[in-house]
């Protein structure tokens, strides 16, 4: 078992990635949470490797919709679906949010179809409640 606790922002670019992405939590409609709901999350995730290679940390990364854009036609079924949403995630355009990278401090050899199982805890720091300390479990 390692623990982590200092994550560093970087860009990842697709090609490290052993496993496809997993949720590891859903916020929902920000509008219907109740002040404090995200002052500690925690998830037991499972990936599955899709090649080998030696894993060396968790990328984690964002994604968040913001409806359709305004002047749409409502009524348009070719616009029905056309949310805007932001990623953050390894291949999408950049942002200065990047991905943010938890390694293990061991290379840990994977082969592909191995279950990787994890938990991973995200809390609010307390001097920065816009930041999260990360916390994550093999």
């Amino acid at each position: 078992e390692r623990r982590c606790r200092e994550p560093q922002v970087e860009e990842v670019a697709p090609s490290r990635l052993l496993t496809g992405p997993a949720l590891v939590v859903d916020l929902g409609d920000l509008h219907e949470r109740s002040p404090g709901s995200t002052a500690e999350m925690c998830a037991e995730v499972r990936f599955v490797a899709l090649r080998s290679g030696k894993a060396a940390g968790v990328a984690l990364w964002f994604e968040t919709g913001f409806g359709r854009p305004a002047g749409l036609d409502k009524e348009d079924p070719s616009v029905q679906d056309q949310e805007v949403v932001l990623s953050t995630s390894p291949g999408a355009p950049p942002t200065h949010w990047k991905q943010t990278v938890v390694y293990l401090g061991v290379f840990v050899p994977v082969e592909a179809g191995d279950a990787l199982p994890l938990n991973i805890n995200l809390r609010q720091n307390s001097e920065n409640p816009r930041q999260y300390d990360i916390t994550v479990e093999t």
